[in-house]
């Protein structure tokens, strides 16, 4: 073989070599752009509002025991795909300041919206608000990028049928009866207990508010509210519940029963709280539960231990923020 010949054997050698390297960056490339995490929205009619949402994803109203109107705000519960990254829609009139948790902070602020994180590192839960028309949206998830193309392809419409929070409760409701009829066996459930460091006795506590000017004349009710539970073992389970803004200031007593597969979570401690300024009451669970619970049974008494209104309040076993 001559010197030419050797040449020539040798540039193809090259060429060959060069074109493998350049064919295995390219694959690379390629599979890194196939292998990104992106996904697909539709859009979507809510009646008050259109929004583009998740493909599967399937959002339905949780807030079932009374009409939209009376409620002052809707809220739909993802139960489809995706539902970890989106977990929930909610819109409401003048309601905001008060249905996000205290455990929110506020991270980012928009022309018309508000970012908030539950600051958990990678578990955080983020809440985007927009407000538009007097009317705002809340969207909850793990995906803040997801949340924000949603939010950027929200078209607000006719809200008028959204109106401030007035439900009363009736008096005796076959729901209530039915619960009734349970309520005189209660039994704890013998399950184990996260260790906590907290060493004083476990009273269930509330969150302090200044006094205002009482309303003895007004009738008391339970007008919706919500409810998280954290996601560690020894997160306590939070409710923040509408009373009434024309009940601020009044000392009421609150009793709240949660379970699980219908056994019982705690025994339901009658807790002493006073109505804030806006019409609502906080509380926090005595114990952390091992479980999420799937149901909260409330009972509203007055400053003498009559009873007032209940109201029985299916959840998801999940730490979602879910409101009713």
């Amino acid at each position: 073989m001559d010197s030419k010949t050797l040449i020539i054997a040798g540039i193809a050698v090259v060429l060959l070599v060069l074109g493998g390297i350049v064919l295995t960056q390219s694959n690379t490339h390629t599979q890194e752009n196939t292998t990104a995490y992106v996904i697909p929205l539709k859009n979507a009619d809510f009646k008050y509002f259109e929004i583009k949402t998740p493909v599967d994803s399937n959002f339905t109203i949780k807030n079932a025991l009374t009409n939209e109107s009376d409620r002052g705000m809707i809220y739909w519960k993802n139960v489809g795909n995706y539902s970890k990254e989106i977990e929930s829609i909610s819109i409401n009139k003048n309601l905001t300041g008060r249905l996000i948790p205290q455990t929110m902070k506020l991270i980012g602020e928009g022309n018309n919206t508000k970012t908030y994180s539950s600051d958990d590192g990678a578990n955080s839960v983020y809440q985007v608000v927009l407000t538009k028309n007097d009317t705002d949206l809340i969207l909850t998830g793990r995906d803040l990028n997801v949340i924000d193309e949603m939010i950027n392809s929200t078209v607000i419409k006719d809200t008028k049928g959204i109106t401030t929070p007035g439900a009363k409760t009736p008096e005796k409701t076959p729901v209530q009866n039915a619960i009734n009829k349970t309520r005189d066996v209660q039994t704890t459930v013998d399950k184990p207990k996260p260790e906590t460091p907290v060493s004083k006795p476990k009273v269930e506590t509330t969150v302090e508010k200044p006094k205002v000017e009482v309303n003895n004349d007004a009738e008391l009710y339970i007008g919706g509210g919500m409810f998280k539970t954290g996601s560690g073992l020894s997160d306590k389970t939070y409710a923040k519940i509408y009373i009434g803004g024309e009940n601020a200031g009044k000392d009421v007593i609150l009793r709240i029963v949660y379970s699980r597969d219908g056994s019982n979570l705690n025994s339901g401690n009658m807790v002493p709280v006073t109505v804030d300024s806006n019409g609502y009451v906080e509380i926090y669970s005595a114990d952390s539960y091992r479980y999420y619970p799937d149901n909260a049974y409330i009972e509203l008494y007055d400053s003498n231990s009559n009873l007032k209104s209940t109201q029985n309040v299916r959840l998801d076993p999940d730490s979602s923020t879910q409101y009713f």
